[in-house]
């Protein structure tokens, strides 16, 4: 479906935003592209849109070079995170615009746009502009002209930053079923860790404009690649302990862990998720910094050394700033990274 092959973009000579991108988008993927704000992220959606030029590599959309095709020729529908609506025009007016725009026929344009109307629940508000509409509406608005240009690709820059956190996740819920009923192929860009992890088939993790990791949710989550991926993968995120190698036991802190297999490091970084750390009387004491309680669970803070670390216990727990608690780390799920390169150590 579409295909991207070593591609880079610079805008001068010395300064890359993106260098050595590939990946495969399949028909009907939901294909999610997450990291920090300046990652490259946005700018390499505007280079599969035709917005930004290619620099280097080559992008194919269903086998044809598509490098220097204008972008009303990619055949791709776009959803911004402003919605990019016309302030004057009625919802119908907008959603119509883009069938005018491909040349639609009279006669098809009402009933295509009735039909995407439909799928997203605007057919009472037609006659009103985006002024008087909520922000879940503007955004449904935006889908609905996505959804009538029958492209068989949708690209979605961030789409719900702007929305508040509760309309936010029925609009995740939302979105997911619409894009399966459709079949449509997305391409979704986000700084939100948990849009990614909760709306995936494939997740393409970029920090500095390199590919990090590409997986779905549950294989970025549980086999981080390196130490940036298992740290920005996660709410609260993974803990991180530099930990000293004695005779194959890993020493942090008042915590110490046989290794299964011979390390030439003196030194390793320790990483292991909130959910992996419970209580336990024979545990190590760890004395509380803070308390949030969150209803179904507890998130708890302490350190390790001069390193905050996070506990995630999932039970009403009530503790104060100064209590000593014991606890344990599953050693199982516990992640070994390089010190220098950061990536994990098998």
């Amino acid at each position: 479906m579409l295909k991207v092959r070593g591609i880079g973009k610079r805008y001068n000579k010395d300064k890359w935003v993106l260098r050595n991108i590939n990946f495969k988008v399949q028909s009907g993927e939901f294909f999610v592209l997450v990291g920090p704000s300046g990652c490259g992220k946005s700018t390499l959606l505007k280079m599969i849109a035709g917005l930004e030029d290619i620099t280097e590599g080559e992008l194919f959309i269903d086998d044809r070079l598509a490098n220097h095709l204008h972008p009303k020729d990619r055949l791709l529908s776009m959803v911004f995170q402003n919605y990019a609506l016309y302030p004057h025009m009625t919802v119908e007016k907008n959603i119509l615009f883009t069938l005018e725009n491909r040349n639609v026929s009279k006669a098809l344009r009402h009933d295509k746009m009735m039909k995407a109307a439909k799928l997203v629940g605007l057919e009472d508000y037609l006659k009103k502009k985006p002024g008087e509409l909520s922000g879940g509406q503007r955004q449904r608005v935006a889908l609905a002209r996505a959804i009538v240009s029958e492209s068989k690709i949708c690209l979605m820059d961030e789409p719900l930053s702007n929305l508040d956190a509760k309309l936010r996740a029925q609009m995740r819920v939302e979105l997911r079923q619409l894009q399966q009923r459709l079949g449509i192929t997305m391409i979704y860009v986000t700084h939100d860790q948990v849009e990614a992890m909760t709306m995936s088939d494939r997740i393409m993790v970029l920090n500095e404009g390199h590919i990090q990791q590409i997986g779905t949710p549950l294989e970025i989550y549980n086999t981080p690649k390196n130490k940036f991926v298992a740290s920005f993968m996660g709410a609260p995120a993974m803990n991180i302990v530099r930990g000293n190698v004695v005779d194959n036991v890993v020493h942090f802190g008042d915590f110490k862990v046989s290794m299964s297999k011979q390390l030439d490091d003196d030194a390793v970084d320790v990483g292991f998720r909130p959910e992996d750390i419970i209580r336990d009387d024979h545990g190590t004491p760890v004395t509380v910094t803070a308390c949030e309680m969150l209803g179904d669970a507890t998130v708890v803070n302490f350190n390790i050394g001069h390193v905050k670390c996070i506990a995630k216990f999932q039970a009403q727990v009530s503790l104060q700033v100064g209590d000593v608690i014991r606890v344990k780390i599953n050693e199982q799920k516990i992640k070994y990274f390089n010190v220098t390169e950061g990536n994990v150590l098998e």
